[in-house]
């Protein structure tokens, strides 16, 4: 046919090998007693062909500029690829139609009847079911399949009565919804659930959603459902907090970790299980520390989406981790050990006693040198003075310290002349001492002073008090 013009055949037209369809106009062929063997449709603008028995499409392509509409009482097929620039329409009756050849394109497919239906698109397809059909998969190997309005499919009584697969996204403008018979199911394949328009029934009426499959994989769910290629991952987080103080291990106390996740989509819960231990990045002490717990697992099928199971999500890792950590340092004491001295000699080294260490650590974890420090020198008088102890720190302990006593004894004077000398000869002597002024103490301690001494003929028993006094008395040099 020439460009604009229409061959329409009112007769019954019956070829028993192959009808050529040649040009770029439109033919007709109508009659409800055609029968058609093969049709090969090589060049044409609108076709409309009727068949009392089946037809078959193509030993050459099949090319139309406009519309195709296939009227049969029996199967529908092909044995090469379908172009259709315009709207495409079914009606096989109670035949099949399977047109599944990779190199068709199709643009608006519309069914009103048939029985099996397996068609596939190498680009984008618009689908209308207007009659009940038993089972139907329609499937795009590229770009979205669009569904455009409510239909109905028998099934087998089990199995998928409805494959609806798309390349790239499913879109449901309309919110039609697919009605299968008892015993059968829906399933509709697309990418990914955050780029569709599955619309509100569909989502309603689905039993289940699954992940990270490919049509023609395994399906895990039961009844109806939405099946993508995009295959999520789960990362496990620790929330919470984990708080000790240090004692030299890494185990970390779990009573107020809480296992979170990031990578969940669409709305979906995930329920993890498997937090029974935890440890920190390292023992030190320190905040924001690294918590891990592992072993970390899906509790079922890992998820749900207002309850319904959700099949497909992996993990990232079976170790939860987060920034959650806080070590406290442990406190550690340096005491100053007490020391003594005689008046007017040099400090003793001084030393101190550590506790506190954990773990089995000693003294080689400090950081510094241990010093000390007291206001006594050398000619410091006799007394008590604080022996302060500083100079060290450590990573993982607070350290306190706590200071000493350094005792100042008094220079012990043991006799004066034989013992037998009365206090103020025992006074002039120890001023002949030194060339310093000197006085004597401790005679108070006998209970002998000169107010209580008096030359007497009793001075020989007081005579030995002194001199029992003298013995333990000290000169104080001034």
């Amino acid at each position: 046919t020439s460009a604009a013009s229409t061959l329409t055949l009112t007769g019954v037209v019956t070829a028993a090998n192959n009808l050529n369809i040649v040009g770029a106009g439109n033919v007709v062929a109508t009659n409800a007693g055609n029968n058609f063997s093969t049709v090969n449709i090589n060049g044409a603008n609108n076709v409309s062909l009727r068949d009392t028995n089946g037809i078959i499409l193509g030993n050459g392509a099949s090319n139309l500029t406009g519309n195709l509409s296939l009227q049969t009482q029996g199967a529908v097929t092909q044995t090469a690829g379908i172009t259709v620039g315009g709207a495409t329409t079914f009606n096989a009756g109670a035949g099949d139609v399977t047109l599944n050849n990779t190199a068709n394109d199709f643009n608006a497919l519309t069914i009103t009847s048939g029985k099996d239906l397996n068609i596939v698109d190498a680009n984008a397809m618009t689908l209308s079911v207007l009659g009940t059909v038993q089972t139907i998969t329609a499937r795009t190997l590229s770009n979205n399949l669009t569904l455009v309005g409510s239909f109905a499919a028998a099934g087998t009584g089990s199995g998928t009565a409805v494959n609806l697969v798309s390349a790239q996204n499913f879109l449901n403008p309309g919110n039609s919804s697919i009605s299968v018979g008892v015993g059968s199911r829906w399933l509709v394949y697309s990418t990914s659930p955050l780029l569709d328009t599955r619309g509100a029934g569909l989502i309603a009426a689905s039993d289940f959603k699954q992940y990270n499959t490919a049509f023609g994989g395994a399906i895990l769910g039961t009844g109806d459902g939405f099946i993508y290629s995009l295959a999520p991952t789960i990362t496990p987080t620790l929330t919470g907090s984990a708080t000790k103080t240090y004692n030299g291990t890494v185990a970390a106390p779990i009573g107020s970790l809480t296992l979170g996740q990031s990578g969940a989509i669409d709305g979906d819960t995930i329920t993890l299980t498997g937090l029974t231990s935890a440890t920190y990045d390292t023992a030190n002490a320190g905040t924001g520390k690294t918590v891990s717990a592992s072993g970390i697992s899906f509790v079922g099928t890992g998820a749900n989406n207002a309850g319904k199971p959700v099949y497909g999500y992996t993990l990232a890792s079976t170790t939860a981790t987060g920034a959650v950590g806080t070590i406290n340092k442990a406190n550690a004491t340096v005491t100053a050990n007490n020391a003594s001295k005689v008046q007017g000699s040099a400090n003793p080294p001084f030393t101190s006693t550590i506790t506190g260490f954990v773990n089995g650590e000693t003294s080689a974890v400090l950081l510094g040198a241990l010093d000390h420090s007291t206001p006594a020198v050398a000619s410091s008088p006799a007394g008590v003075y604080a022996i302060t102890p500083f100079g060290v720190t450590a990573d993982n302990y607070t350290i306190s310290f706590v200071d000493g006593i350094l005792t100042v004894q008094p220079t012990s004077i043991t006799a004066f002349n034989g013992a037998l000398t009365r206090p103020e000869q025992a006074q002039q002597t120890c001023d002949r001492v030194s060339a310093d002024n000197a006085m004597i103490s401790g005679l108070d301690d006998y209970g002998v002073d000169d107010i209580e001494y008096k030359e007497s003929a009793s001075q020989p028993q007081v005579a030995g008090v002194v001199a029992n006094a003298l013995s333990h008395s000290t000169c104080l040099k001034l």
